[in-house]
């Protein structure tokens, strides 16, 4: 279909609100409990971003960590004292493909298979790129070891095992189970009860099952023991939020895709962390903003980018064989993996600077996703030397 290569931009929503930079940088920054005033002292603010490094990281999820960098240097501009870092957090605890069925699935996670190792150069080489172009916005990388080793894991898990009947069906909808698990640990095994079905909760100690070593343990009171635990994502995102909201050394915020907002951000994340936050008033967060009722961790939502249909441009893992052979056909798939980017001599800097430029007008990151066909064709202009 031809079009007048016209790009629209209406108003809707929190576009209404947020047409000026610094409103939006200064609201972003007081919902996540950080004081607006230059003079005040300032924690440490994380940016978090996230990836399963199950393949190269395609052009959807170059923009949302451009978006990161962006803001994390845009707050420090409007405050040069505040320190602030980013960290990539790799969910090398998703199931690898290949669920072995024995009546139910047992998977085994990425930090078993050690599949994700042959991608994660291409994700350190983005995020040094975007750091480079950023100005030095320091980042770091984290796996889910790290975040099962802070000190107020135990704490939380042992709230959420608490309130599993609630919680579970919140965060696992269709099995209605508490979908915590941990890979067997016996002569290298790993397999793992994906959805929780035959855990067995006792005290303090939670009992897993294996279909090949029967049952094995994690005891909440061990340190070691909690860094096995595993979660699905609803789960997982519940847990870090719970625990960052009680780091008292530091401000926690996050950058992630626009599929995670609306009805997911609403029932699976806001409903049981509201409940959580209502039955263990102890694990309410220690940062807030003038005195107001605790906050959930700040979020921001990059724009998707969608194929010819509207669609999430997603993974391999999650579409038919064969999927986006049009792109390939047309010469577009160096926007399906930065490694391919890299082989035709594409510069992903282009990616950085038209979220840059998002950031100066806040209503182009809302109420919107990006084709890929308006992806490509700032590659083109970039390329051909076209303003």
């Amino acid at each position: 279909m031809e079009h007048d290569n016209v790009v629209h931009h209406p108003l809707g929503a929190a576009a209404y609100y947020y047409q000026s930079k610094e409103t939006f940088l200064r609201s972003r920054l007081r919902n996540a409990g950080v004081p607006t005033d230059p003079a005040a002292e300032h924690k440490p603010i994380v940016v978090h971003i996230g990836a399963q490094p199950n393949s190269s990281p395609h052009a959807g999820t170059l923009i949302c960590f451009a978006l990161a960098f962006v803001l994390s240097k845009a707050w420090l501009e409007l405050h040069p004292a505040m320190d602030i870092s980013i960290t990539l957090d790799f969910v090398d605890t998703a199931p690898d493909n290949g669920a072995i069925d024995f009546g139910i699935k047992f998977d085994k996670s990425h930090r078993f298979s050690r599949a994700m190792e042959g991608y994660l150069g291409d994700y350190f080489q983005i995020m040094n790129t975007f750091m480079a172009l950023s100005g030095g916005i320091q980042w770091t990388h984290s796996f889910q070891s790290d975040l099962n080793s802070q000190s107020t894991i135990s704490t939380v898990v042992k709230a959420v095992v608490e309130e599993r009947d609630v919680v579970g069906p919140m965060v696992s909808p269709k099995k209605e189970k508490l979908p915590l698990r941990a890979s067997c640990p016996q002569d290298g095994c790993g397999l793992a009860d994906k959805a929780g079905t035959h855990n067995q909760y006792t005290d303090n100690r939670i009992s897993f099952r294996c279909p090949t070593h029967d049952r094995h343990f994690v005891d909440l009171e061990d340190a070691n023991d909690c860094k096995r635990l595993e979660y699905n994502t609803p789960l997982r995102n519940l847990i870090r939020n719970l625990v960052w909201g009680m780091d008292q050394n530091a401000i926690h915020a996050r950058v992630t895709g626009y599929d995670y907002a609306g009805t997911y951000q609403e029932d699976l994340f806001a409903r049981p962390w509201r409940h959580i936050i209502y039955k263990h008033p102890e694990l309410r967060p220690v940062h807030t903003a003038h005195g107001t009722p605790p906050p959930p961790p700040g979020y921001h939502f990059s724009p998707l980018l969608t194929d010819w249909a509207g669609s999430k441009l997603s993974k391999s893992l999650y579409v038919i064989a064969g999927a986006y052979q049009y792109m390939k056909d047309q010469g577009v798939d160096y926007l399906l993996s930065v490694a391919r980017m890299r082989e035709l001599g594409r510069d992903p800097a282009v990616i950085f600077h038209e979220v840059a430029r998002w950031l100066e007008d806040p209503k182009h990151l809302f109420a919107r996703s990006y084709s890929v066909e308006y992806i490509h064709s700032l590659f083109t202009q970039a390329e051909s030397g076209a303003d």
